[in-house]
């Protein structure tokens, strides 16, 4: 499976459902076009949605770090609360969700 991209408004907010995985080839390099795109057009916010996102490698993640103004971007959690700012160094690790 690749990565299939939507996007969807809500506000002043685009949004970006990612389903499928982000390695390096196909699915990457459309990521990366979809937010050069939309870094292209008028400031805005975009919001990544990874829920359905079942493998990032580490050409997925250079692609969105190297996207993002590292002086806004926040990775936030499922519930909506910020885990950390992209410029400083989150704790590395998995934890499993809450039962």
């Amino acid at each position: 499976m690749g990565l299939q991209i939507a996007a969807r408004k809500a506000g002043n907010v685009t949004i970006l459902d990612l389903q499928g995985r982000i390695t390096i080839g196909i699915s990457n390099d459309a990521l990366g076009a979809e937010l050069r795109r939309l870094g292209e057009t008028a400031p805005c916010d975009v919001l990544v949605n990874l829920a359905g996102v079942q493998q990032v490698d580490s050409s997925g993640i250079s692609t969105l770090m190297r996207n993002v103004n590292p002086s806004a971007a926040q990775v936030v959690c499922a519930h909506g609360r910020p885990a950390a700012s992209a410029t400083k160094s989150p704790p590395l690790g998995l934890r499993a969700p809450p039962s």
